[in-house]
């Protein structure tokens, strides 16, 4: 193996494994717009009267949000706001 051949195989995989653990190093959480959207549409999917807040009675009584809701509810208002809902998201995430 000539000595250019050696470096370039030697560069190559230097690449390769940086490659590697960037892909391992990535948060699999999706960022951005698109958890976002995906975030309101969910609320949107739950909540049945439109009014962009979710009520007890438009869960299901073995959703977990449900289940919670006094935690999630963080101003006491009987409902969970847009807000309350990314953070109750956010922080059942995996």
């Amino acid at each position: 193996m000539s000595r250019t051949h050696f470096r370039t195989l030697v560069a190559a995989s230097t690449v390769a494994a940086c490659l590697s653990l960037a892909a391992c190093a990535h948060d699999p959480r999706p960022d951005g717009p698109s958890s976002a959207t995906a975030t309101r549409t969910h609320l949107q999917e739950l909540d049945r009267n439109g009014d962009n807040f979710l009520t007890p009675d438009e869960l299901e009584a073995n959703h977990r949000l449900a289940l919670e809701f006094s935690t999630w509810d963080t101003d006491g208002d009987g409902r969970i706001s847009e807000a309350e809902f990314f953070a109750y998201v956010d922080a059942t995430t995996d």
